[in-house]
């Protein structure tokens, strides 16, 4: 597979890059997750492409694949996430 060049933003990745930790990917899927489906005014036209929702699944693709092959990093880091959301979570 030929590599990708750099990407400047991260709507215009078409792979993850492999030397990305699990914490990278991790902000990459929520920043694509929130900006490719939720963005509002100036920013929509530009996230929610083809482009933008190809990121996404590029994101997505690898964010299992680091936390099936990272179980222990994967915890920590679910665990990090409900301690600091722990109101949302429960509704409140």
């Amino acid at each position: 597979m030929p590599q990708q060049p750099e990407a400047k933003f991260l709507h215009d990745l078409t792979e993850v890059p492999a030397g990305w930790p699990l914490a990278t990917v991790i902000d990459a899927f929520a920043y694509l997750g929130t900006t490719v489906r939720h963005a509002p005014g100036l920013y929509s036209a530009v996230f929610e492409t083809a482009r933008g929702t190809r990121a996404l699944q590029a994101v997505s693709h690898r964010l299992a694949e680091l936390w099936v092959s990272q179980p222990a990093e994967a915890d920590f880091w679910l665990q990090l996430c409900r301690e600091r959301f722990a109101k949302q979570l429960a509704g409140k």
